[in-house]
């Protein structure tokens, strides 16, 4: 047997307003899920950034290498 999902207090956690009446107003359920939605869009960018960041680490450290060879 599976609990149902408590969208609204998960939205409320995440900073959703129940009485926020703009031109984006949104129900929690679509709250939540787009919200993780990002989450998974930006796990995946920041694990490229990562990456780019490593590579850039290994080149400044062998140019720093050939550096100290060339003085």
């Amino acid at each position: 047997m599976s609990e149902e999902r408590d969208y609204e207090a998960e939205a409320v956690e995440q900073g959703w307003n129940a009485d926020f009446d703009g031109p984006n107003k949104t129900d929690a359920k679509t709250f939540v899920e787009r919200g993780e939605q990002i989450a998974g869009i930006l796990k995946s960018k920041n694990k490229k950034l990562e990456d780019r960041l490593h590579k850039l680490e290994a080149a400044n450290v062998q140019f720093g290498e050939y550096h100290k060879q060339t003085l």
